[in-house]
């Protein structure tokens, strides 16, 4: 089955307003922007990785991953293993755990509803 590009294209946009717009009011609310959200689903997907996987995981330069772990350090949303920058893994903390689960939240309240074989046309499409 092949994915129409009008419709496709149609669907994910609305959605990804949808879910940006109703993102962008929870993280108003603790002081954080969408491009905090990219870490901190990353770090609640692997716990206790390094700052360089993190950094190729969400595919940014490091000085920007700098400036946005120390926000979120300074946020108390994650923390590091020790002090050391190279030896340091780093993971959610108990207060990063909740925001991702009000924004688990947020994006079931969206109700998007997929079959099995158009999340698998979505992987392979994707990929």
């Amino acid at each position: 089955m092949e994915i129409d590009f009008k419709s496709f294209y149609m669907f994910v946009r609305k959605q990804w307003k949808n879910l940006n717009t109703k993102i962008k009011e929870k993280l108003d609310e603790v002081g954080l922007t969408s491009q905090h959200v990219s870490y901190l689903v990353a770090l609640a997907t692997n716990k206790n990785i390094k700052i360089k996987e993190l950094n190729n995981l969400v595919g940014n330069d490091p000085a920007l991953t700098t400036r946005v772990l120390t926000t979120l350090f300074s946020k108390e949303f994650v923390a590091k293993t020790e002090e050391s920058t190279r030896k340091c893994k780093l993971f959610l903390t108990k207060k990063g755990e909740e925001l991702m689960k009000a924004l688990e939240k947020i994006f079931k309240s969206l109700n998007i509803k997929l079959t099995k074989e158009q999340m698998m046309l979505l992987s392979e499409n994707l990929e």
